[in-house]
């Protein structure tokens, strides 16, 4: 049997008969649905009162209960609504659906749209090859596109190819499970004082990092005051939730206290992301960072020991590295969880897609990470091996743009490139709707968003072309190098529309294929106007990790991926990060997002789909695509295993 969970809709399939496990496009249904909706309205009295309404009635065959309650309190009226609906699929199967939604509108206008998808599916399929069994029992073999460019959290790991052995290697004080809402980890239990700048958290006294050191709250407060001080840009989350001026401190063995300056809504976000928030076994590690770096670390200079090594206290410990070839992960069976269904997990390096197809068909590796679309659509139906594509996540693909660099300072270039891109051919024709096209930085859902009909920006050749010339610089316009990275070999074919349809409006540039860590390296040093770029961004109330990049401050504190500032959106974010008033909150993000879309901030082409490509012979419990940081190799947490 085959399970796999995602979190963009829940099915809860109970008592599936057999011809009934192969079900998987169960989507419209049966649908349970848990509706808030939140209204801030004029007017009204001082007075609070409180109405509540229930009704049952059927639906398509279905029962339903609605329960309506308004709250009128002052000026303000509430509503939430609750909707649950339980369908009967088959004899004895019954299906669930729950989404949650947010809705505030202010003078009668909608202002944003606040929803937060805890969407949780389980589907059972069977196995396409009946009692087909792994030959590696317990051992999975990934295909990954390039190798490792650092392990370290603090620097490059959280955000090129170490990230997913961080995630397993590490733990933090939070960590997101089926949900969008950080659960506890190596924290039992926190206080959050009543202006929400003292957050006091109590840790588990029972963890030991690899080496057999106890974790205490000491380690926790190196961990963080160390990447506050390195300034990666990777920790962005941190830098938003926490801010480089919090202080971080143990109050004893395993209580400790962050005191933020701003609103501290969201401290718990920042600490929950798996790569970013790791906690160190400091006694290992700065013995290191003494002996290597006797001046100590700091913006760009980190311990070179941490690239290939790790010092957590996770399920899996680093074994085998054979340098541009694999690198292994070993179960470690001391976890204070428990071991992991797993003994080992390998990352092969094939950097050919067609070769991990072949490698994946004949059982040589067990799991292809990002395969281009078309040869995901060519795998379907193939004997043994499951494709599934989950659905778009919070991850954009974008161009990256550097607006500290002369060129990129002009707004009219800068909307001739956002009118020049042929988006719908680049999803529809080369990511075969592995993907859906951007209309902000903020994905449906979340905080700020907008629908497509409203963003300005759409594929049309004839207006840019005359925006170039209105630029009064000659043309054609050369932007240079722009970077696309190894691991995504579908940037090389968009690359080349991009460029091909720029040319034709009179800009130039020059697509080139780096090292991830190379790449970013060279974007952060201002040597290129543009970068391809995957990253995600997060705007799910009351979390968003944009401002660092997209302000003054941000600029200022060294961390801003892209020397972006504007007066308006400025005003806005600083009102969003201070306040505890979430509706006033969501109408300032609103507000900037709709600034850093009309300025071109970055050109953003599609959010992401990380589609599935495995033997059915590995088994899993589910999969979180919607947390705020997209988590597919969660070994222990997910239960990986193989059969």
């Amino acid at each position: 049997m085959f399970t796999y969970l995602n979190c963009v809709k829940v099915y809860i399939l109970a008592n599936l008969s057999q011809e009934r496990r192969t079900y998987l496009g169960y989507a419209g249904s049966a649908i349970v649905g848990v509706i808030i909706g939140r209204v801030i309205l004029p007017g009204g009295s001082g007075d609070t009162v409180t109405q509540t309404v229930t009704k049952t009635k059927a639906i398509e065959g279905a029962a339903q209960t609605i329960t309506k309650t308004k709250t009128v309190e002052g000026a303000a009226q509430t509503v939430v609504e609750t909707a649950v609906t339980t369908k009967t699929v088959g004899a004895g199967e019954t299906a669930t659906i729950t989404e949650r939604a947010t809705v505030t509108e202010k003078e009668t206008a909608i202002s944003t749209v606040d929803r937060t998808v805890t969407n949780l599916q389980t589907v059972t399929k069977e196995a396409s090859a009946a009692g087909a069994t792994s030959p590696r029992p317990g051992h999975l073999i990934m295909q990954y596109p390039a190798f490792i460019s650092s392990l370290d959290p603090a620097g490059a790991g959280g955000w090129t190819f170490g990230a997913e052995t961080l995630m397993n290697c590490y733990d933090g004080l939070f960590h997101y499970q089926q949900g969008l809402t950080p659960q506890p980890k190596l924290v039992t239990s926190w206080e959050r004082s009543e202006d929400t700048k003292t957050w006091t958290f109590k840790l588990r006294n029972d963890v030991k990092f690899h080496s057999g050191n106890q974790l205490t709250a000491h380690d926790v407060v190196w961990s963080l005051k160390r990447g506050l001080k390195i300034k990666h840009p990777s920790w962005t989350a941190i830098f938003q939730t926490i801010g480089s001026d919090a202080s971080i401190e143990a109050l004893d063995d395993y209580t400790l206290q962050i005191k933020v300056t701003g609103a501290g809504l969201a401290v718990h976000y920042g600490l929950a992301n798996p790569t970013i928030g790791s906690i160190l076994d400091s006694k290992t590690v700065q013995p290191k960072i003494d002996a290597e770096l006797p001046e100590g670390e700091g913006p760009g200079v980190t311990v070179l020991w941490l690239s290939r090594n790790t010092a957590g206290s996770g399920p899996f410990k680093v074994g085998n590295v054979q340098e541009g070839v694999q690198w292994s992960l070993e179960r470690w069976d001391d976890y204070w969880r428990g071991p992991a269904k797993l003994k080992k997990f390998t990352f092969k390096i094939v950097e050919e897609p067609v070769t991990a197809v072949n490698l994946l068909k004949s059982g040589e590796i067990d799991y292809i990470w990002r395969l281009m679309p078309d040869l995901i659509e060519d795998l379907k139906g193939e004997p043994g091996i499951f494709t599934h594509n989950p659905g778009p996540t919070a991850a954009h693909i974008y161009f990256a743009i550097d607006h500290s660099r002369e060129l990129m300072k002009s707004k009219t270039l800068r909307q001739a490139m956002a009118y020049g891109v042929p988006y719908s051919e680049i999803v529809n024709d080369v990511m075969r709707g592995y993907g859906v096209k951007s209309t902000g930085w903020s994905i449906p859902g979340q905080v700020g968003w907008f629908p497509g009909e409203e963003f300005p920006y759409k594929y049309d050749p004839d207006k840019a072309r005359k925006l170039v010339q209105e630029t009064g610089l000659s043309t054609p316009i050369d932007l240079g190098v722009c970077s696309w990275a190894s691991f995504l070999p579908v940037w090389e074919q968009m690359s080349a529309i991009v460029k091909a349809r720029w040319e034709a409006i009179g800009i130039t540039m020059q697509p080139q294929v780096m090292d991830d860590a190379v790449r970013y390296g060279g974007f952060f040093d201002h040597k290129y106007n543009i970068n391809w770029t995957s990253s995600l961004w997060n705007i799910a109330s009351p979390y968003t990790n944009l401002p660092p990049h997209f302000t003054q401050k941000g600029i200022d504190d060294g961390v801003s991926l892209f020397q972006f500032a504007h007066p308006t959106s400025d005003a806005a974010f600083a009102i969003a990060s201070d306040t505890t008033d979430l509706a006033l909150r969501n109408v300032e993000i609103t507000k900037a997002m709709r600034v850093l879309a009309d300025e071109v901030s970055g050109v953003m082409v599609y959010w992401q789909v990380f589609p599935l490509v495995l033997r059915d012979w590995i088994e899993f419990d589910y999969i979180n695509y919607q947390a705020p940081v997209p988590l597919w190799n969660m070994l222990w947490d997910f239960g990986f295993r193989t059969k």
